[in-house]
């Protein structure tokens, strides 16, 4: 019947676009194969390259299985190092904030205890109780305008505001073993004119860094021949002051004499003077100078604050500001006994100096906390300023939170995880992770 017709057609259909969907590809380029081969069974022939392509299709389907359960394998093993590393992250995250409420919680205090101080010689003597503190009564200030008469105005108030120093005057003994850390082997220049232009090309990449400026860098102290050279086009002082907002400072000593009570005095500094103006002219502020501690002997300890005050005269002359740097090495047993001999001794040249002669200090984190208390009040003192001593930074910074009023001052401790196979990105962000330590540690 004409029903039964339709219903055969329609099932006709349907195998037809079945078949040619599953095989027709398949079976067209067998029967293709079968004509242009001619064989004598073209049954047999078309059978087995049938068969033959159902075998490269099982073939296939278990390659694409083994690439999709490696592929899974690889996504399953990426998900659980994003998600370790995330851990790990929320973990740091977590500390940091950890760490700034501690830190906020103790400024705090400390401008609690800042409000209510009194730095009379009654005050100190109880809160100092050995026989230091009768060196440390405060006098009044010196006017602005007696200030103004000898330092920058503007740099000066700059370097009594919050943030730390960032030391980048690595000398010459000390530039192989900075390079050597930032990731040069110690091969790779020549001479000590590539050496040089190698650790230039280092301190330009991080002051030029968006992370280095005078929000949280009060100041840098250079090497000589990083004064004399330039920072993306402009002399480096020039640059420092003017594009970053960051004092420059500048290391004038020339590395240290023979060891002699326990203690290095300084090797004579030839042409100071020359070197005092020239740096006045390119706008540089003041002036660091180091001296090494290696024992609690009181002659040796006394020889060095007493040449460094003598020098300081020199440099104060030429309108510029001296840090005093008489290192306690951090290592030696009698460190503490050492650091009051030398708070003694500061602060009995400190009350030579004339109400308009200004210094900072630069010295070891003390094992005593809040020791140097009356050198920070000193009117004489801008700041009393932290090397980080060989300390990692992370325990430079804890100890430095422990001392009101004191702020780093740190070198290889601010490049502690900083090289020069770092892209911009990375280094901005390790840059800028080291700052915000050190920052909040000085806070």
């Amino acid at each position: 019947t004409a029903e039964s017709f339709s219903l055969w057609a329609r099932a006709i259909t349907m195998d037809a676009t079945y078949l040619k969907e599953t095989v027709g590809v398949v079976l067209q380029k067998a029967l293709l194969k079968t004509v242009i081969a001619s064989p004598a069974d073209p049954i047999e022939h078309l059978a087995k390259l049938l068969r033959n392509e159902a075998k490269s299709i099982e073939k296939q389907g278990q390659l694409d299985a083994e690439v999709n359960e490696e592929t899974n394998a690889v996504e399953t093993q990426q998900r659980d190092k994003l998600a370790a590393a995330e851990k790990v992250a929320t973990e740091k995250r977590a500390k940091t904030e950890e760490f700034k409420a501690t830190s906020q919680t103790r400024i705090n205090e400390a401008l609690k205890i800042a409000d209510q101080a009194d730095f009379s010689y009654p005050a100190l003597t109880t809160r100092f109780p050995s026989s230091i503190a009768m060196y440390a009564e405060v006098r009044a200030p010196p006017s602005t305008a007696a200030v103004a008469a000898t330092l920058n105005p503007e740099m000066l108030a700059k370097m009594k505001g919050p943030g730390f120093i960032a030391a980048l005057d690595q000398s010459g003994g000390s530039t192989p073993k900075t390079l050597a850390t930032y990731g040069f082997e110690e091969k790779t220049w020549a001479d000590e004119s590539e050496m040089h232009d190698l650790v230039h090309a280092m301190r330009s990449r991080i002051v030029t860094c968006p992370a280095f400026t005078g929000e949280r860098v009060l100041a840098a102290i250079l090497f000589e021949a990083t004064m004399d050279r330039e920072f993306d086009g402009k002399p480096a002082p020039t640059y420092l002051w003017e594009e970053k907002q960051v004092v420059p400072l500048l290391k004038c000593d020339k590395g240290l004499a023979d060891e002699v009570d326990g203690c290095q005095l300084m090797k004579e500094i030839d042409g100071l003077e020359e070197t005092l103006s020239r740096a006045a002219a390119l706008g540089v502020f003041g002036t660091k100078m180091r001296s090494r501690i290696a024992a609690a002997n009181a002659d040796g300890i006394n020889a060095v604050v007493a040449q460094q005050f003598e020098v300081a005269k020199t440099i104060i002359a030429a309108n510029l500001c001296p840090i005093i740097e008489p290192e306690v090495d951090i290592t030696i047993e009698d460190k503490a006994e050492a650091e009051k001999l030398l708070l003694e001794a500061l602060l009995a040249e400190l009350e030579k100096l004339e109400p308009t002669e200004h210094v900072m200090l630069k010295l070891s984190i003390p094992s005593e906390d809040d020791l140097y208390a009356p050198l920070i009040a000193h009117s004489n003192v801008v700041r009393v300023v932290a090397l980080s001593g060989g300390y990692p930074r992370a325990e430079a910074c804890e100890k430095l939170t422990k001392n009101v009023g004191m702020i780093a001052s740190f070198s290889r401790a601010l490049m502690e995880g900083i090289t020069k196979n770092m892209d911009d990105e990375e280094f901005e962000k390790e840059l800028n992770t080291s700052i915000q330590s050190i920052f909040d540690a000085s806070a």
